[in-house]
């Protein structure tokens, strides 16, 4: 008769467990290149807080092509004089299903202690940022009752530091979090011709299968 040692059995089961926890948090924060697109409804957004020691400033800008040298409009501070209070809800209007909502991060603390351009950061492609990164994870969001009408459905987490610039990132993407109602989140091009590729093949190894058979 085997017997199983019993500190053994524990060691393994808070292995597991560490390993469950960590893989958890992997999947809470992961970056994203997706941009937010309209449904010809009331965008509502609100501040969920922030964990970072640097003061940034959120805006947003509404078309139907990303134009960093275009206006944005103020939304959120996370910290400082003025800080947005965690909960606030603005309402940025009608959004049409051919627009989307961009979002520009600009971390006030480090452009004023290095007089440089480089920690501004925006939503969507890596391409956009100047380290060449994704600055912003998405989540789901807490399902309540927007202020506009509708209900938040995502939530987004900006990374407020540069990948390639002292003091660098961590990329928790816990910098500045909100979250938005009435909007989804599209592929890139890249991606419908990724999905594309993959239905192709899938399609091909079904033809295969039935000349087989």
């Amino acid at each position: 008769m085997h017997f199983t040692n019993p500190a053994r059995v524990v060691r393994r089961l808070a292995l597991a467990a560490l390993f469950v926890a960590g893989s958890a948090g992997t999947a809470a924060a992961q970056p994203s290149a997706l941009d937010f697109q309209g449904q010809n409804q009331i965008v509502t957004v609100r501040f969920l807080g922030s964990e970072a020691a640097d003061r940034s400033l959120l805006s947003y800008q509404i078309g139907t092509t990303f134009n960093p040298g275009g206006a944005f409009t103020a939304l959120f501070i996370n910290n400082g004089l003025g800080a947005t209070p965690p909960g606030t809800q603005t309402i940025i209007g009608n959004v049409a299903a051919n627009q989307f909502v961009f979002f520009r991060l600009i971390n006030d603390t480090q452009s004023i202690a290095q007089g440089a351009t480089n920690f501004t950061f925006y939503s969507g492609a890596a391409s956009r940022n100047t380290d060449n990164r994704l600055h912003v994870s998405l989540a789901a969001g807490s399902g309540t009752i927007a202020a506009g009408g509708g209900t938040y459905t995502q939530a987004f987490n900006f990374e407020d530091r540069s990948g390639t610039i002292t003091p660098l990132a961590d990329f928790d993407y816990n910098d500045l979090r909100f979250e938005i109602s009435n909007t989804s989140v599209v592929p890139e091009p890249s991606t419908y011709a990724l999905m594309g590729t993959g239905l192709m093949g899938l399609v091909a190894m079904a033809r295969r299968r039935r000349i087989n058979s």
